[in-house]
């Protein structure tokens, strides 16, 4: 059996792109041109930044910080029937159905055995009103104790505080989004069912400085210019489809001239980022890495030697 977080890194590298419920990169040193953040989400976000003067600031973003769990979304649909999805699994609405849509045992077991629970905690707090809430999931049964670091425990690569944990699961809340319903008021009631078993945390970064991207988002302005000119991503729309040779090896040829253009700008950009925000100590220990959201984009940037050391697993 292979162990719990070769499971993870196993998933990553045959991950699809668009079959993760898991938050985009802003850029990925893993297999960049499939997981770090797509043309179109870019484009809007450099707009964005143009708007706001070329920074990030707390007036104009937030910044979370994002751990080494599972990703996991849990709710109701437009029905009010209340559903636990996993990165691969799609929405599921019982427990038993996790035999099918994840193969891995110990993952398996932990859906299995959490959604219930999930169920009679949320589902008095959001009723039957649509409602999605974005968690990023500790699954204590599976953490792994660092025999280097007493006290400490990993579930990836990351090591987190055992005592700043639940016995069975911490919830890490990066999202909620309902329509009907007051978010704020809905994290504030889940962090209080918060006791020794499980814990709800709010990963917010409360205080950090200005991230001038100035210079980033003018070569980035150049860049996507030169592609608009080129009208690169609608000659790459015009071939889809068409699975003749020519056209598949035509469509691809655009596609790395796209990857060869934006690539090297968001590397640029999330570097500059990451730099600004990292800091020596997080919420439960180690930082995996940062959610942001400026305006309606949400992206990750992940701790560089944390995102590098899950491929050497």
């Amino acid at each position: 059996m292979i162990p719990f977080k070769k499971y993870f890194i196993h998933k990553l590298f045959e991950a699809k792109e668009g079959d993760r419920i898991g938050i985009q990169h802003l850029y990925s040193y893993n297999k960049p041109e499939l997981y770090s953040m797509n043309y179109k989400t870019f484009k809007k976000f450099i707009e964005y930044l143009e708007q706001n003067g070329n920074k990030i600031d707390p007036s104009n973003s937030s910044v979370s910080e994002k751990v080494d769990g599972m990703a996991l979304k849990v709710g109701n649909d437009e029905l009010g029937n209340f559903f636990v999805q996993s990165s691969y699994s799609g929405k599921v609405y019982k427990s038993q159905d996790f035999l099918t849509t994840i193969k891995f045992p110990a993952a398996q077991q932990a859906f299995i055995d959490g959604f219930d629970k999930l169920r009679e905690m949320i589902k008095p707090i959001i009723g039957n009103s649509p409602c999605v809430i974005q968690l990023e999931w500790l699954y204590s049964p599976n953490a792994t104790k660092l025999e280097d670091r007493p006290g400490m425990v990993s579930f990836v690569v990351a090591g987190y505080e055992s005592n700043k944990l639940g016995t069975w699961s911490t919830f890490v809340v990066l999202n909620v989004s309902c329509e009907a319903l007051d978010s704020e008021k809905i994290k504030s009631k889940l962090v209080k069912l918060s006791n020794k078993e499980v814990k709800f945390m709010l990963p917010n970064v409360e205080a950090f400085k200005t991230i001038d991207l100035s210079r980033e988002a003018s070569e980035a302005r150049t860049t996507i210019d030169k592609i608009e000119n080129n009208q690169l991503t609608q000659q790459i729309e015009q071939l889809k489809g068409n699975r003749k040779r020519d056209a598949i090896q035509a469509r691809r040829h655009l596609e790395k001239q796209l990857f060869d253009l934006i690539l090297p700008v968001e590397k640029q950009m999330y570097e500059k980022i990451v730099s600004n925000l990292i800091r020596t100590e997080g919420i439960l220990g180690d930082i995996e890495g940062y959610v942001i959201k400026a305006g309606n984009i949400t992206f990750k940037a992940n701790n560089p030697e944390f995102m590098k050391a899950k491929f050497e697993l």
